[in-house]
């Protein structure tokens, strides 16, 4: 059983970004994004804020994939809002739960230049 967490990943230079060097196969894009997801494993929620900045072109989706970790890729587990300033809050089946408090989920978001995605980050605890 785990408290409430609190992972605020925007402020740590090691864990915040969302890059196109994170993509499997890697993307060659300036675009970057940070977020902070917080999880309440009372609730089994997940809340989350992301700020994007730079696409190359317009946002079609954006996801939190999973189970897996860096350098490999996972099926969609939830559809996040978008925008470039966005945030929200998801309930997640208890399930899932170790998978993502040992860092075995990310955030992927998609552009028409790539569909399949153009920046990745793991959500790490």
């Amino acid at each position: 059983p785990h408290p409430i967490l609190n992972q605020n990943y925007k402020n740590d230079p090691h864990k915040d970004v969302c890059r196109g060097q994170n993509e499997v196969p890697a993307v060659e894009t300036k675009a970057a994004g940070k977020g902070q997801f917080i999880i309440n494993t009372r609730d089994n929620t997940l809340s989350y804020e992301l700020w994007l900045a730079d696409l190359s072109s317009a946002q079609t989706a954006a996801h939190i994939h999973g189970p897996a970790r860096a350098g490999a890729n996972a099926d969609v587990l939830f559809t996040l809002a978008n925008g470039n300033h966005a945030r929200g809050t998801l309930t997640y089946d208890q399930s899932l739960e170790d998978e993502i408090l040992r860092g075995e989920t990310y955030v992927n978001v998609h552009t028409q230049n790539n569909p399949s995605g153009e920046i990745r980050g793991q959500i790490v605890f």
